[in-house]
């Protein structure tokens, strides 16, 4: 359908001239949209977060706030290098960070938990098994008519009306 869909616009061999040509531009735009995924990139996240409440930041300096949310973030990798050192670490954290802040991650693809590793490892493991899609390029659907560049330039023209105003242009609007 889309291959159809281009050689009713490339026979006609130049840029519409009338609003029954322009409904073809349209109508390519409303069945396939005006971008489309040019490149993806695969693999896996996982993102760390830690919230804190207001009654710690009300009482600490941002330099504050940063050293214990950077001790907290140690506190999660350093046991996979020096297992020891996560009860040491945990126990630098001031008792009002421990209490007034959560630390969380989350993980592309999910943890699928290994017996006798941690959910970290048990990530690592997997990740590879199952990436998950981390990034997208979109472009523009008029850069397919490269070898068109007239026809190419108006649906770039098509694309933009619509992105501006909504809604699909009559003829009359793009040549204003």
């Amino acid at each position: 359908m889309f291959n159809a869909s281009m050689s009713a616009i490339i026979n006609k061999q130049h840029v519409p001239r009338t609003e029954s040509e322009q409904t073809l531009y349209n109508i390519l735009l409303q069945t396939f949209g005006t971008h489309y995924v040019m490149h993806v990139v695969v693999g896996a996240t996982a993102h760390m977060y830690t919230l804190i409440n207001s009654a710690f930041t009300k009482s600490a300096t941002f330099e504050e706030t940063a050293t214990e949310v950077s001790k907290m973030s140690n506190s999660f990798f350093l046991p996979k290098i020096v297992p020891k050192s996560m009860h040491s670490i945990k126990e630098s954290l001031s008792e009002s960070f421990r209490k007034n802040s959560r630390f969380f991650v989350e993980y592309q693809p999910p943890v699928a938990l290994v017996p006798g590793k941690t959910e970290w490892q048990s990530w690592l493991d997997n990740a590879i098994l199952t990436p998950v899609v981390v990034n997208r390029t979109l472009t523009p659907l008029s850069n397919i008519f490269n070898r068109y560049p007239l026809i190419r330039a108006h649906l770039r023209h098509t694309i933009d009306h619509y992105l501006r105003h909504g809604k699909y242009p009559k003829l009359a609007e793009l040549n204003r």
